[in-house]
């Protein structure tokens, strides 16, 4: 079951493609592309982001999808939807610079993505009209943005299988939680197996889940999202329910739980060799 915090990385794509661009501008735009493609491929946790190709007209950023939980197959059923989250990451403050800059060369943007493992491939385009409007848009909050794009992002990829047991249904943002709605199989965990001891241990096993990942480097994407929960006030919270009406159960972690995790993910010895951190 802590197979889902790799979801959290499900939209940091679209944001690694466009920072690595932050110094194009408008009179130096192919040779600023030239200075960026030096620095690919680069990692984001659920593939790479390859290069960006530029032909005067049309800004591609060419990327590879390689991971279990994503596909293209799935981006392709709701294109139109996933379109809307690539747009809506457009907004973010770290991405409007580059936006600008674009716009002004009356370029379009074109995302090129392949799965490397269907070798399945699609490409989403955005007009200069279309971008124009983005650029028309309230920049609003990066960290909502974050939240909110993870959110679309996922349930784009839902019903997922996180393991033998557990299929995660669909993530749900309100004011107060960022929240993961799941279904087990209440054949294999049933009632007698559901304690409050089990549950804790299930809380603790997934909080360690997301110290170690963002101890790696591919857990930059998840800690940006547990630190915009931080920052927004918002419990992360795991909602499970029996697929045959089984017992329900959740649990939740606190904005300063949250923090905690960060904190130790970024402590130079690992906090689970050290067992008094984790008290």
């Amino acid at each position: 079951m802590r197979k889902n915090f790799i979801l959290f990385a499900a939209w940091a794509f679209i944001a690694v493609m466009f920072t690595s661009c932050s110094k194009i501008s408008q009179a130096r735009l192919y040779q600023a592309i030239e200075e960026a493609n030096k620095e690919c491929p680069i990692e984001t946790g659920i593939g790479t982001f390859d290069r960006i190709d530029y032909d005067g007209d049309i800004i591609s950023f060419v990327y590879t999808i390689d991971n279990d939980l994503i596909s293209v197959d799935k981006l392709k059923v709701k294109r139109n939807e996933a379109k809307q989250v690539f747009s809506n990451n457009l907004s973010k403050g770290t991405v409007r610079a580059l936006l600008q800059e674009i716009v002004k060369a009356k370029a379009a943007l074109r995302l090129d993505i392949t799965d490397a493992r269907s070798a399945a491939h699609m490409d989403i385009d955005f007009t200069p009209e279309e971008l124009q409007g983005i650029l028309q848009r309230p920049a609003g909050n990066d960290y909502e943005l974050t939240l909110q794009s993870e959110t679309m992002l996922t349930n784009l990829m839902t019903p997922t299988e996180i393991d033998f047991v557990t299929v995660l249904d669909s993530v749900s943002l309100s004011k107060t939680e960022f929240t993961y709605h799941y279904t087990y199989d209440d054949e294999q965990l049933t009632a007698d197996k559901i304690t409050a001891t089990t549950v804790g241990q299930l809380k603790e096993d997934h909080l360690a889940g997301f110290i170690q990942m963002m101890r790696t480097p591919a857990g930059e994407s998840l800690m940006n999202c547990l630190k915009a929960c931080c920052e927004t006030d918002r419990k992360l919270h795991h909602i499970y329910k029996g697929a045959n009406g089984g017992k329900p159960f959740d649990y939740s972690f606190s904005p300063q739980e949250l923090d905690d995790a960060i904190r130790k993910s970024k402590a130079v010895i690992d906090p689970a060799t050290l067992p008094a951190l984790n008290r």
